[in-house]
């Protein structure tokens, strides 16, 4: 009877909680954790998870009549892990071949505040213009966050500011 009662006991929890392991205990759900941060004056965000913003102006070049921001991952790692991830996109030497010449690939390193930021920025092809796109990454708290920019993000230190400054992973 005692036995009855037990495996009842276990079944009722399990269809009360949120799930149950293969021992039939019950297993929280975990929340979802995404990179948070403040946008720069001017930007707006593009979609309700507030993951993807754009400012309504043109790029530097003025080759787009906007320039995009999109988060491009999170993990735990260094200042160094964020800088390997960065490097692996880049060949030095490379160029891209645009119209009449061959733009090269540029990797430079940034500060904002204490954080060092790794970006590599390439060139490329939008519609029948060239511009630029940057991939960059940074370590804040034991986190590398990398992101990507549509556009040269050494034009941007006031972005770079805001969004080193004030990103979470939360």
């Amino acid at each position: 009877m005692i036995n009855i009662f037990s495996v009842l006991f276990t079944v009722l929890t399990c269809l009360s909680a949120t799930g149950c392991d293969s021992d039939n205990a019950t297993v929280p759900e975990e929340p979802v954790k995404k990179m948070v941060y403040e946008l720069p004056e001017g930007w707006e965000w593009m979609d309700e998870g507030q993951d993807s913003a754009i400012l309504n102006e043109p790029t530097k070049d003025n080759a787009a009549g906007f320039v995009k921001l999109d988060p491009n991952g999170t993990s735990e790692g260094t200042t160094s892990d964020a800088k390997k991830l960065v490097q692996k996109e880049y060949h030095e030497g490379d160029c891209i071949q645009l119209e009449n010449e061959c733009v090269p690939e540029e990797f430079v390193t940034l500060q904002s505040g204490e954080y060092e930021i790794f970006a590599f920025m390439q060139p490329i092809q939008y519609w029948a213009d060239s511009s630029w796109m940057s991939t960059f990454s940074f370590e804040k708290n034991g986190r590398v966050y990398s992101m990507i920019m549509y556009d040269r993000i050494d034009l941007y230190p006031e972005v770079l500011d805001t969004i080193v400054q004030s990103i979470e992973f939360k």
